[in-house]
C-alpha cells in the first residue's frame, strides 16, 4: 500500500501544471528572429525581479527566451519534483507573449556516475535523462512550449563533464527525443 501511495504522489508531482489562462500568442511586434539566452538566472530571481527582466526583454522586441530547466534542482531524488521557480518563469514568459526554448540540463546527484561531484556530469543512464525530458515536455505542453534544447553546450567540458563525448550525448538525445515527441 505504501508503494502505491508513493507512486501516486510521484505521479501527481509530475503531472502537467494546468495553465491558469490560455498562453498569450506571440505579441505583435515581437520578432521570432530575436531571443535572449538567459541560462539559469531567471529561476533564481524574485517574482518582481523576474517581471522586470522579462518586461525589459519584451521592450527590446525579444520573441524567444532560452533558459535552463535544471534537472538537478527539480528532481533532487527519484520521482520527487520541485517545479516552483520553473513554473513561474514559463508562465511569466508566455504571459508576455514570448516563446520559450527550454534547455533540459544538469544531472542530479542520484543520477550521476560514481565519482562525479558536479551536476554538469552526463547522467549515468541516458534513459533517466530521457524520462525527465518527457516529464518536462508533458508539464509545459499546455503552455505552448514546444522548443527544447538537449543539454547546454555538450561540446564543452565546462558543461559536459568529464569532457565532451559525442557518443554519450547521442544516447541522451535519442532518449529525450522519443519522450518529448510522444507528448
Amino acid at each position: 500500500a505504501k508503494a502505491a501511495e508513493a507512486k501516486a504522489a510521484s505521479a501527481a508531482a509530475a503531472a502537467p501544471v494546468a495553465p491558469p489562462v490560455a498562453p498569450a500568442p506571440v505579441a505583435k511586434g515581437m520578432s521570432a528572429k530575436y531571443g535572449i539566452a538567459a541560462g539559469s538566472i531567471l529561476a533564481r530571481l524574485s517574482s518582481s525581479a523576474l517581471a522586470t527582466q522579462l518586461d525589459d526583454m519584451k521592450s527590446m522586441g525579444v520573441g524567444w527566451v532560452r533558459f535552463d530547466i535544471e534537472w538537478s534542482n527539480i528532481e533532487t531524488s527519484p520521482g520527487n519534483y520541485n517545479w516552483g521557480a520553473y513554473d513561474g518563469v514559463v508562465q511569466a514568459v508566455r504571459a508576455r507573449g514570448m516563446r520559450v526554448i527550454a534547455v533540459i540540463d544538469y544531472t542530479p546527484g542520484w543520477a550521476r556516475p560514481g565519482g562525479c561531484g558536479s551536476d554538469k556530469c552526463a547522467p549515468a543512464d541516458p534513459n533517466k535523462y530521457g524520462d525527465f525530458a518527457g516529464v518536462v515536455a508533458a508539464r509545459y505542453n499546455g503552455y505552448g512550449v514546444s522548443a527544447y534544447e538537449i543539454w547546454n553546450e555538450p561540446n564543452s567540458s565546462d558543461f559536459f563533464k568529464p569532457g565532451a563525448d559525442a557518443g554519450k550525448y547521442t544516447l541522451m538525445l535519442k532518449a529525450a527525443y522519443g519522450k518529448i515527441k510522444a507528448v
